[in-house]
C-alpha cells in the first residue's frame, strides 16, 4: 500500500440525527472490489452519514441546514458520538467526536491502533487529520453531488487552486523551496554581519543586505502582481461572454469581432516584440562589422592610394646600401655626420619592416571583410525595420477597429450590454496596466540579481581570514542553484499534469456526452466545455444540470487518477511527493442525470478511483447497472426507513431479482427512524 493512501475502514454513528442507538457501516478495503454502495431512499439518512463523515473529521456539517440539534431527537440524550476508523498508509487510526448539544460545541480524540489492538493517544488531532486531508479537499472528495457546480466553479479560486496542487504533490515542493528561501535568508543575514565586522568587506555587506532586501519586494510585487492580472483577465472574460450570449444579435456580432481582433492584436504585438529581439540580437552580435568598415576605410586607404612607395623589404636595402657605399645614387657623397647620412637614417627610422607592413596588410584585409559582412548586416537591419513598420502599422489600425467597435457597442443602447462593455474595458485597462507593471518588475529584480552576483564575486576576492564565509557563501550559492533548479522541475510537471489531466476529462466527456464538447483547463485549474463549431462557453448549468455534474465527476476522478498515478512515480525516484490518495464518496450523484448518462458514468468511476462510496437513492438504480459497476462492489447496504407516511410496498429496490423493502412501518418511538442492513 503506497504511503499516500487513505482508506476509510468503518463510520460509527450513535444517537445522530435520524440514527437512534449505534449503527455502522464497514467500506470495502478490496482493491480490486473497491466500491461500497448504499441504497437508500431520499430523506432516510444518506446526507446525514456524508456529514457524519466531515463532522467526525473537521467538525462541521455543510449540508444541514440546522447545525446545532444533531443529537437524535428519540434519544433523551445531550450528546452524540461519530467514529470514523481509517487507515493511512501502514498506520491505522481511530477518530472519536463526541458532540454536546447543550453547549452547541464538540470534542475530538484520535488514537492510533497498533498491530496488537492496543491504542495510543495522538495528541493535536485535529492537525493530523488536516495534515493527512487538509480541510479544503473535503469539497472534492466527501460531496453532495448537489453542491459539485459550487465546489469547481467559485469565483475566488485561490483555494481551488491550493487544493488541486495539494492533490498533484506540488505544495510540498513549493515548501520545500519556501523553507529554502528562509534559512538562504537567514544565511544571507548573517554573512552580511560577518562582512560589515570586516573593513574590506564592510561597505559589501551592507550593500548586498539591501539588495537582499530589495529582491523580497520584488518577489512578492510580481506575485501579487500575477494574482491580480489573473482577476482582472477573468472579469474581462466573464464581461465578454455575457455580452456574446446575450440575446442582441448586433452586440454578439461586435462581440465576435472584438474577440477576433484583440486575439489578432495579441499576436502582432506579439510579432512585434519577437521582431525587436531579433533587432537587439542583431546589433550586438554584428553591429562592430558596421563599425569596422567605417574605421578600416578611414584609416587605411590613403594605403592603397600610394603604390609609388618601394614596398618593404626592398627599400630598407637600398637604404642600408647607400650608407655603406657612402654614395648617393645622383653621385653625392655620404660623409659620417653629414645630413646626407642623418637624413637617410631618419628614413630608416621611419621605414615600415615586414611585420608592420604584414600587419597592415592584415588590416586592409580585415577592413574589405568588415565592408562585406555591412553590407549583409544592413540588408538584415533593413529587412527587420521593414517588418517592425509593418507590425507597427497593423497595430495601429487594429487599435483604431477596436476603439470603434467598442464605441458601437456602447451605442446600442442596452443598458446591461453598455454595463458589460464598461466592465471588460476597464479589466483591459488594468490588464494593460499590471501587464506592464509586471514586466518593470521583473526588468528590476534582474538587473538587482545581476548587481547581487556582482557584489558576490566582489566578496569572493577579498581576503577574508574567517572560514566560516565561505561556508556561508557556499550554501548560498547552493540554494539558489536548488531553488532554481526546482522551480524550473516544478513548471514542468504542473504542465504536463495539466495536459494529462485534460486528456483524461476529455476522453470521458467525449465518451459520456452526446454532443460534442471541448475541454479547457486553464492554469488555475479552472475547467470549461467550449462548443468547437460555434466556440460558446457552456457555463455553469449552461449545458444542463447533467452535463455539470458529469463534467465535474470525471474532473475529480481524474485527479485521483493522476494522484495514485504519481504515487506510483514517487515510488521510482520523483521528486514530488504526491497528496493524499483519499477516498472517493460522493452522496446522490446523479439526480440531475438520465440512465444513459449514469451508465456512463458508472463506468469510468470505479475505473478511475481509490476507493469510491456511493450513497443512491432507489430511483437512480437500474437492473443494467449491475453489468457496468457489479463485479468493483465490495460492499452494499441498504438504509430501511421506518418513519413515514407512505406504504411501504411503494417504496422497494430490486437488485439481482431480490427484492428488498426500504421502508418498514414502526409506531414505536424506540426504534431508530433509520437503520442499516447489509445485503
Amino acid at each position: 500500500m503506497s504511503k499516500s493512501e487513505l482508506w476509510f475502514k468503518r463510520i460509527e454513528v450513535e444517537n445522530w440525527r435520524q440514527f437512534l442507538g449505534k449503527h455502522s457501516i464497514d467500506f470495502s478495503n478490496d482493491k480490486s472490489k473497491h466500491l461500497t454502495i448504499i441504497h437508500a431512499e431520499n430523506s432516510v439518512g444518506k446526507t446525514t452519514m456524508l456529514n457524519a463523515i466531515k463532522f467526525v473529521l473537521y467538525g462541521v456539517t455543510p449540508e444541514f441546514t440546522d447545525k446545532k440539534n444533531l443529537v437524535c431527537d428519540r434519544s433523551n440524550k445531550d450528546t452524540c458520538r461519530v467514529r470514523l476508523n481509517f487507515k493511512y498508509g501502514e498506520t491505522e487510526y481511530t477518530a472519536l467526536r463526541v458532540y454536546d448539544q447543550n453547549g452547541a460545541n464538540s470534542k475530538l480524540t484520535m488514537h492510533e491502533i497498533k498491530r496488537q489492538g492496543d491504542q495510543k493517544l495522538v495528541p493535536s488531532a485535529d492537525a493530523i487529520i488536516n495534515k493527512i486531508m487538509p480541510s479544503e479537499l473535503s469539497n472534492y472528495f466527501l460531496f453532495a453531488g448537489e453542491r459539485y457546480q459550487k465546489a469547481l466553479d467559485g469565483y475566488d479560486n485561490n483555494s481551488h487552486h491550493r487544493a488541486i496542487r495539494d492533490i498533484l504533490g506540488f505544495t510540498l515542493s513549493e515548501t520545500v523551496i519556501e523553507d529554502i528561501n528562509v534559512l538562504k535568508s537567514k544565511y544571507t543575514k548573517k554573512l552580511s554581519q560577518l562582512l560589515k565586522k570586516n573593513k574590506e568587506t564592510n561597505n559589501l555587506g551592507k550593500e548586498l543586505e539591501r539588495l537582499e532586501g530589495f529582491e523580497t519586494q520584488y518577489k512578492k510585487l510580481i506575485e501579487e502582481s500575477d494574482r491580480e492580472l489573473k482577476k482582472q483577465i477573468k472579469i474581462k472574460e466573464t464581461n465578454d461572454e455575457l455580452i456574446k450570449n446575450s440575446n442582441h444579435i448586433k452586440a454578439k456580432e461586435f462581440a465576435k469581432t472584438q474577440e477576433l481582433q484583440e486575439k489578432e492584436l495579441g499576436r502582432t504585438k506579439d510579432n512585434r516584440t519577437g521582431t525587436l529581439k531579433q533587432r537587439q540580437k542583431l546589433i550586438s552580435s554584428y553591429g562592430y562589422i558596421l563599425f569596422g568598415s567605417k574605421l578600416t576605410k578611414k584609416n587605411f586607404d590613403h594605403i592603397k592610394v600610394n603604390r609609388g612607395d618601394i614596398p618593404s623589404p626592398h627599400r630598407e636595402n637600398v637604404i642600408t646600401k647607400l650608407i655603406k657605399q657612402k654614395k648617393c645614387i645622383c653621385s653625392t657623397p655620404i660623409l659620417p655626420n653629414s645630413k646626407e647620412e642623418k637624413a637617410l637614417q631618419e628614413l630608416m627610422q621611419e621605414a615600415s619592416n615586414e611585420i608592420i607592413d604584414n600587419r597592415v596588410i592584415d588590416a586592409i584585409s580585415q577592413g574589405d571583410y568588415f565592408k562585406k559582412r555591412s553590407v549583409s548586416f544592413l540588408n538584415d537591419l533593413k529587412n527587420i525595420e521593414s517588418n517592425l513598420l509593418k507590425f507597427n502599422n497593423q497595430i495601429g489600425s487594429l487599435e483604431t477597429d477596436l476603439e470603434q467597435l467598442d464605441k458601437d457597442i456602447k451605442a446600442i443602447g442596452n443598458v446591461n450590454i453598455s454595463k458589460f462593455q464598461e466592465k471588460r474595458d476597464a479589466a483591459a485597462k488594468e490588464i494593460l496596466k499590471v501587464s506592464g507593471d509586471i514586466a518593470v518588475y521583473k526588468s528590476d529584480r534582474e538587473s538587482n540579481n545581476n548587481l547581487i552576483k556582482t557584489i558576490k564575486r566582489q566578496i569572493s576576492q577579498v581576503q577574508v581570514s574567517s572560514s566560516e564565509n565561505t561556508k556561508l557563501q557556499k550554501f548560498i550559492d547552493l540554494s539558489d542553484q536548488v531553488i532554481d533548479k526546482l522551480t524550473k522541475t516544478l513548471k514542468l510537471h504542473e504542465k504536463a499534469s495539466l495536459k494529462e489531466i485534460k486528456e483524461l476529462v476529455q476522453n470521458n466527456v467525449t465518451q459520456s456526452l452526446r454532443k460534442t464538447r471541448e475541454v479547457i483547463l486553464t492554469e488555475d485549474y479552472q475547467f470549461e466545455l467550449r462548443d468547437p463549431e460555434t466556440g460558446r462557453i457552456d457555463k455553469g448549468s449552461d449545458g444542463g444540470n447533467g452535463q455539470t455534474l458529469l463534467s465535474n465527476l470525471s474532473f475529480i476522478t481524474a485527479l485521483l487518477s493522476i494522484s495514485k498515478r504519481r504515487a506510483s512515480d514517487r515510488q521510482t525516484g520523483s521528486i514530488f511527493v504526491p497528496g493524499t490518495i483519499s477516498p472517493f464518496v460522493i452522496d446522490a450523484p446523479f439526480a440531475e442525470m438520465d440512465d444513459t448518462y449514469i451508465a456512463k458514468v458508472l463506468e469510468f468511476l470505479p475505473k478511475q478511483s481509490h476507493q469510491l462510496i456511493i450513497f443512491l437513492s432507489s430511483k437512480q438504480w437500474e437492473d443494467e447497472y449491475e453489468n457496468v459497476i457489479g463485479e468493483s462492489i465490495g460492499k452494499r447496504y441498504i438504509f430501511i426507513n421506518h418513519d413515514m407516511t407512505i406504504d411501504p410496498s411503494e417504496s422497494s429496490l430490486t437488485i439481482k431479482n431480490k427484492t428488498y423493502q426500504l421502508n418498514v412501518k414502526t409506531d414505536d418511538n424506540k426504534t431508530s427512524a433509520t437503520t442499516i442492513e447489509e445485503i
